[in-house]
Order: structure tokens, then C-alpha cells, then sequence
């Protein structure tokens, strides 16, 4: 079921490989996700397709440990290494603290609270006139 974003795109592509079935979900009703659901169940072609993808993505040439091993030794082998570090370490002190996001939120705040004011005296005083002619 494709709600927003990327979904409809990867259901699409489930169904045209055989492996999963796509309804958008403005066209979903009780019918069509029962059809749906049955005709998976009901097909054993959906659940062996699905067992060949996976088995594609469990079959790598390395396995997440030899990964995992070879970034570490490489960690270790060239330890200096700028990519190694957080941008953080490059920013100056006005944006490490944020400064500048603080000091435009206070601004825009103040502004707000500026103009407010000026718009409640400026009722304020049509109030007063008014009530002073009445």
C-alpha cells in the first residue's frame, strides 16, 4: 500500500518483480485488499519469488563482519585523517553555539511581539474614541 513519498515507486517495482502486489491507497477498499491478500496467498509464485530477491541480498561478496573488520583496521591504520572528524571541529564559536539561530529567533520573536503591541494600542485607542463620541 503506497501512502506518500518513495512507497508507490518501490510497490510498483515489488509487483513488476513478482514478488508483492501494489495498490495505491486511494484505490483501496475492503475488496481490493482482500483480493490482494488472497491472490498472494493463493499464488505460491509470489512467496518464491520473494525467497529468490531475498536470497540475493543475503548472498554478498563480503559478509557485514569482513565489513566491519576492514573499517576498523582502516580506522586504526590511518588514524589522522580529516574525514575521520565531525565537521563540528571546523566550525567557530558563534556557530558551535548557534548564536546565529538564536539571535534571529529573538529577533523574529521581538518583531512579532513589537507589532502586536503597537496593533493592540492602535485598538486600544479606536476603542477609546469610540467610546468617547458614543
Amino acid at each position: 500500500m503506497s501512502v506518500f513519498g518513495d512507497q508507490a515507486v518501490h510497490g510498483e517495482e515489488a509487483e513488476e518483480k513478482g514478488f508483492g502486489r501494489h495498490i495505491p491507497f486511494q484505490d483501496l477498499t475492503f475488496e481490493v485488499l482482500k483480493r490482494a491478500i488472497s491472490d498472494v496467498l493463493i499464488h505460491k509464485s509470489y512467496s518464491s519469488r520473494a525467497k529468490e530477491v531475498g536470497q540475493l541480498l543475503v548472498e554478498s561478496m563480503e559478509s557485514p563482519m569482513d565489513k566491519a573488520i576492514w573499517w576498523i583496521e582502516h580506522a586504526i591504520k590511518y588514524p589522522g585523517l580529516k574525514h575521520w572528524h565531525s565537521p563540528v571541529h571546523s566550525l567557530n564559536w558563534f556557530q558551535y553555539f548557534m548564536l546565529d539561530v538564536i539571535l534571529f529567533l529573538v529577533f523574529i520573536i521581538s518583531t512579532i511581539i513589537v507589532f502586536a503591541w503597537f496593533f493592540i494600542k492602535f485598538l486600544m485607542k479606536k476603542v477609546v474614541n469610540k467610546v468617547k463620541t458614543s
